[in-house]
């Protein structure tokens, strides 16, 4: 039909869903948190922009060492930017829900964290770095890492932990979550 057209008004494309899709967004600039405040059901919350420029070059290596530099300080900031975003945009309180990606998972006996932490430091470049207070890092017993996750979703208001694959991942499935309280 080359050269000929025509125009549709008011068309649906499909029958409207019963119940809208979720919507998830990631991230951790001020203009992400913002646009999840006024739109997504759930947010999982990345480091902190204010932290380090993530850039063009060695952007990899730049994100994991922006997550070791943020602190629960800065994901309680952002989730209460996301949350003003929501009031803003005339959203009901608690609308969007909070996840972290708990990216470096270490089991050790609670006397070898703090060598455990250096040895994430130094893999990622960043030798010396204190983790004590980085929402990504779980390091110790399975009952440190249930208080560490239990503070995180008192402070921050996390709902949910995200864990990459591994071979954490059975171990800290069956042993955290009972501990957390």
């Amino acid at each position: 039909m080359e050269g000929t057209g025509f125009a549709v008004q008011d068309l649906p494309f499909t029958p409207a869903p019963a119940t809208p899709p979720r919507l998830l967004l990631g991230g951790g600039s001020d203009a992400v948190l913002d646009v999840a405040g006024r739109y997504a059901d759930h947010v999982d919350l990345n480091g902190s922009s204010r932290r380090l420029p993530l850039g063009r070059v060695e952007l990899l290596r730049r994100d994991v060492l922006r997550r070791l530099t943020t602190t629960v300080d800065d994901l309680v900031a952002s989730a209460a930017r996301v949350a003003e975003s929501a009031r803003v945009a005339g959203r009901p309180a608690g609308a969007v829900t909070f996840s972290v990606l708990a990216s470096h998972v270490r089991f050790c006996d609670d006397a070898e964290v703090a060598a455990r932490e250096e040895e994430m430091c130094r893999a990622a470049g960043a030798p010396g770095l204190a983790l004590d207070d980085c929402p990504y890092v779980l390091a110790g017993s399975p009952e440190r890492m249930a208080g560490l996750l239990t503070e995180r979703a008192r402070r921050i208001g996390i709902s949910a932990i995200i864990v990459p694959d591994g071979e954490h991942v059975e171990r800290l499935c069956a042993e955290v979550p009972p501990a957390v309280g």
